[in-house]
């Protein structure tokens, strides 16, 4: 009795413990559309985002721009 209780009590266990599958995945297609899979901080639901090749660029210059500016308010050239 006591050991199919441990065995019982041990798969439960090891049920709750499992790992999700990896948190980001990123798909490409022919039109160059990108969709990413990922699990944000403090959910369990996962978030699907596509991006055109466009959208990218454009968030990555943003972000360029966003660096320099940054980059020229702390080192003080005005």
């Amino acid at each position: 009795m006591r050991v199919g209780a441990l065995v019982l009590s041990m798969t439960i266990v090891a049920g709750c413990t499992t790992t999700p599958e990896a948190p980001a995945t990123a798909q490409a297609n022919e039109e160059g559309l990108v969709c990413t899979t990922s699990v944000p901080t403090g959910s369990f639901l996962p978030e699907r985002r596509c991006t055109t090749a466009d959208e990218r660029a454009a968030e990555r210059q943003r972000n360029d721009l966003l660096i320099d500016a940054r980059s020229e308010r702390d080192s003080g050239i005005r």
